[in-house]
């Protein structure tokens, strides 16, 4: 039982040490996969604004683009219509006419095409656009504080301004670029000061996130389930590899075991081989004596010399049970086709009782 817990004990001093290095791989393992998971969803959450900026730059660009060409013409003349009433605020002449067959027409600048354009945005797709300014002709065109906010930051040079706004109660990504006065756009607004190359004010998109923010969801749900398995294939090799270790640490002390077992084993059949040796001849006196003794005394002879070497033999008998007692060291010599342990080497009994005797 003693051996048992011993080898036990060795096998869990051996094995401890590993277990604490695979507890910090799988700890490393760990904080690198869920580091890498956490940069990928916050890289993912970057994209999907990212996206949405990709999106309402792409709107402003169109917007711009269609005005350009509405203004290139000097403006669009459409027939008046019960969403497309004549502009109040286009103050020009021949904004209305009226073709030969009497069709009623009414010029559309590019304000209001604009305008009229982000309202069908809005129904379809939920995008809200504003056409503005810090000086506007129309009053609906006046900024919101965001709006205002911004507008500012162009007139000190910035080109572009975003962030994230909840509007009735939903989230946007609302971006604002800038309008430059051109040539053709001082028809219509030269009145109010403007000069070519002017600030004239400011085009915003505000692009619903909720459609964005189900696409990374979806994406997020990927990488939760990428990084899971990634996870569990690598905690798996780390497990295996760990318990394979073990399984090897384990056959190697159990074999250093098995040595150890038939070193010892060797040497206690050494020890039984000397002692017989040893005892054998004094045993075998003694026997001799004893008979000798048995029959001197049927035949009433004097036993005295007998009797002494009886007390010889045991005598040495003692002595060999006092170096069986103060072995130190390993000392051999041959017997027969092995070897025993010698006795009297490997004692320090009679190296003691050698070195008193000279001393006398």
């Amino acid at each position: 039982m003693f051996l048992f817990k011993s080898n036990e004990n060795n096998i869990f001093k051996k094995i401890l040490p590993i277990k604490y290095l695979a507890l910090s791989i799988m700890i490393v393992w760990t904080f690198i996969a869920s580091s890498l998971l956490v940069w990928n969803i916050s890289t993912k959450k970057k994209g999907t604004l990212e996206n949405a900026k990709i999106e309402a730059r792409t709107l402003i660009r169109k917007d711009i683009l269609y005005r350009e060409w509405n203004s290139m013409h000097g403006g669009v003349y459409v027939p008046v219509i019960k969403d497309t009433v004549p502009n109040k605020y286009l103050n020009i002449l021949e904004r209305d006419v009226e073709t030969t067959s009497g069709t009623k027409l009414t010029m559309i600048n590019p304000s209001y095409m604009t305008r009229q354009v982000h309202e069908i945005e809005n129904k379809r797709d939920g995008v809200k656009g504003h056409l503005t300014s810090l000086n506007p002709i129309r009053p609906e065109n006046l900024p919101d504080a965001w709006e205002e906010k911004a507008l500012k930051l162009f007139h000190k040079g910035k080109k572009e301004e975003s962030s994230m706004e909840v509007i009735h109660n939903k989230v946007y990504l609302k971006l604002m670029a800038t309008l430059i006065a051109e040539k053709r756009c001082l028809k219509c607004h030269a009145a109010q000061g403007y000069k070519e190359g002017d600030i004239r004010g400011g085009l915003s998109v505000s692009i619903p996130l909720l459609p964005h923010k189900n696409i990374e969801r979806q994406q997020i749900q990927t990488l939760y389930i990428t990084y899971s398995l990634f996870w569990f294939v690598g905690a798996t090799g780390i497990t295996t590899g760990f318990f394979f270790l073990i399984k090897k640490i384990k056959n190697q002390i159990t074999n250093e075991i098995k040595i150890k077992d038939q070193e010892r084993l060797q040497g206690v059949l050494e020890m039984a081989g000397a002692v017989c040796h040893e005892l054998n001849q004094p045993f075998q006196a003694v026997l001799s004596a004893s008979e000798i003794i048995q029959i001197k005394i049927e035949h009433e002879e004097s036993i005295s010399e007998e009797v002494s070497i009886l007390i010889d033999e045991l005598k040495k008998m003692g002595t060999i049970t006092e170096n069986l007692m103060n072995i130190t060291k390993y000392k051999t010599k041959k017997y027969l086709n092995g070897s025993i342990i010698d006795i009297d080497e490997a004692s320090n009994y009679n190296t003691h009782k050698k070195l008193k005797g000279k001393n006398k």
